[in-house]
């Protein structure tokens, strides 16, 4: 699987790393993208560049 980063819950401030997908894969396995945006924000690169970060509401809210 592309989505990249630790299993433990995304915590910014230890310098963990978003997970990423390319547009693509993020339009193919949306749902797995979204699964995994509920524990940690996911980035999403167009171009190799960064697009979006899909992240659940809890986590804007009340952070990781």
């Amino acid at each position: 699987h592309r989505c990249r980063s630790t299993e433990n819950t995304y915590n910014p401030r230890k310098g963990d790393r978003m997970a990423q997908v390319t547009s693509l894969e993020f339009q193919r396995k949306f749902g797995e993208v979204q699964h995994k945006a509920l524990k940690e924000p996911v980035e999403i690169t167009r171009h190799g560049r960064r697009e979006f970060v899909l992240l659940s509401a809890e986590i804007l809210w009340h952070g990781s």
